[in-house]
């Protein structure tokens, strides 16, 4: 395809939109103006808010209108070719449409290229259809996708289903055939385990085996250097984020528990009270019946670990959840319990005649959500606490071993500690994460709500308070009246008013 220097992407940029590209967003132009007639591919492993959504967005606003003409001559006659924006949420698929949308209104000749939109959609004048949608690869099959933007290609789920990232690929590749050299796709994301699709797809780019594809890498403090500082504070949080959010590293899925972190935690000299009513404690519940251990860790509102215990299933048999439930409620009589953490998964009972003697029981699914789930982000809250030196533990063999049992996941999404083999027992470790994660939340959600905090006072302090001197409307602390003598235009009308 031959195009002159006003078509292209830096000229589409800078002089019809507008835009001043930082150096990592400069890279993928200059990648995509210099071989635009060789790649078909590109993979960008990413730190975080280096604007590459944008960017992206830049690109499908670039090909809807600049490079309508030249796509126009490898569709039939009445089919429109399309640009598809692909993300892992509804939500993220619309942002970069609303760029697409916003760069083109910035200019008033391309604001004429709109013909019709919707929430999802954007109709251009050149026979472009612009569509966003979440990951699905039955959604793409049959139609003639120009450019695919895939935004957060490693969050996907890892399986053979229709929303995994393998699937979409299969789908989406031959819908580009038709368009030969000008067919590109862009798989966009911060990276998690050295695993996966999106792993093998960024290694296929950067071996230099495939003409076709190219990779970027792209650590945040080289694409945006002013956000160092941030990505210094977050290395000293968590290292292990860090390396992926911010480096746009792989980290290992084989990383054992940091225990050097729990050691620094433990305080030789410190017991726990046996009892204590007036401190507030959460408690982490993992459940179980005959394959895991059953395990109950208490952590004060001061970071203070208060409980632990694990229950083990006899050979053959199960655990008694009766037992668990009694120590719940002797522990209740000890402490101000605020919540109890659990996995509904296997403990229905157990919770429903707990509920029925009154503790707050709150479920907390372990489940692989969007972004790894609620304990991905609990897992990150107890690595960030520990290195904070925010938790302090009394020694504590087992729980420790349970916690050296464990290691590190981040295939669905974000780190969840899982066990480094099978034989392995990290229920203590669990249960930790648990009542260390609600801990935080509660207090978040405290923060968010704040309690309303009611002051008593007296009428005449509250004359006071507003600039009046209750001398002037014939206060006394004892007696207050007024009449038509006062000038306040009252009269005493006794009961007739009733009437």
């Amino acid at each position: 395809m031959n195009v002159g220097p006003r078509e292209s992407l830096r000229y589409f940029a800078e002089t019809l939109v507008g835009v001043e590209l930082n150096p990592g967003q400069s890279a993928l132009v200059d990648l995509i103006d210099g071989r635009r007639d060789e790649l078909r591919e590109i993979v960008i492993r990413k730190g975080r808010r280096i604007g590459m959504t944008m960017t992206a967005s830049l690109v499908a606003a670039w090909y809807g209108t600049v490079l309508a003409p030249h796509l126009r001559k490898h569709v039939l006659n009445g089919e429109d070719f399309r640009i598809a924006l692909v993300a892992t949420s509804r939500d993220q698929a619309s942002l970069m449409l609303r760029f697409i949308k916003n760069f083109l209104k910035q200019s008033p000749m391309l604001a004429e290229q709109i013909v019709s939109e919707t929430a999802d959609s954007l109709r251009l004048i050149g026979g472009c259809e612009v569509g966003a949608s979440v990951c699905s690869a039955r959604a793409h099959r049959g139609w003639p996708n120009a450019l695919v933007v895939i935004d957060e290609a490693a969050h996907y789920v890892e399986s053979e289903g229709n929303m995994s990232l393998s699937s979409l690929l299969e789908a989406l590749r031959p819908s580009q055939a038709q368009f030969g050299s000008l067919a590109l796709l862009l798989a966009i994301s911060t990276p998690l385990d050295a695993t996966g699709t999106f792993y093998e797809l960024d290694q296929q780019a950067a071996s230099g085996q495939f003409r076709d594809m190219a990779a970027l890498h792209l650590p945040t403090v080289e694409a945006r250097p002013e956000l160092e500082p941030e990505a210094e504070r977050s290395r000293l949080r968590n290292p292990r984020s860090f390396e992926r959010e911010y480096m746009g590293n792989y980290t290992s899925g084989e990383q054992s528990f940091p225990l050097d972190l729990f050691d620094a935690c433990v305080d030789p000299d410190y017991v726990a009270p046996r009892a204590d009513p007036g401190r507030g404690v959460v408690f982490g519940l993992d459940g179980a019946v005959s394959q895991d251990a059953m395990a109950l860790v208490g952590i004060d509102g001061f970071g203070n670990l208060v409980h632990a215990r694990a229950w083990y299933p006899p050979a053959g048999g199960t655990i008694d959840h009766r037992a668990v439930l009694t120590e719940l409620i002797e522990l209740s009589c000890r402490f101000d319990i605020r919540a109890i953490a659990y996995d509904p998964a296997e403990i229905h009972m157990l919770v429903v005649e707990a509920l029925h003697v009154g503790l707050p029981m709150r479920p907390v699914s372990q489940a692989a959500g969007r972004a790894g789930g609620a304990m991905a982000r609990h897992t990150t809250t107890l690595i960030e606490a520990l290195t904070a030196r925010q938790v302090r533990f009394y020694p504590c063999p087992d729980l420790r071993q349970h916690l050296a049992n464990a290691r590190f996941s981040t295939r669905s999404g974000g780190d969840r500690l899982v066990k480094a083999s099978y034989s392995k027992k990290i229920d203590l470790a669990i249960a930790l994460t648990l009542a260390i994660g609600v801990l935080y939340d509660i207090e978040r959600e405290r923060l968010l709500k704040p309690e309303e905090v009611y002051e008593y006072i007296s009428a005449e302090q509250y004359l006071v308070s507003e600039g009046l001197r209750p001398s002037d409307l014939n206060w006394n602390s004892q007696d207050f009246g007024y009449g038509a003598e006062d000038g306040l235009g009252y009269e005493d009308l006794g009961d007739d008013w009733l009437s």
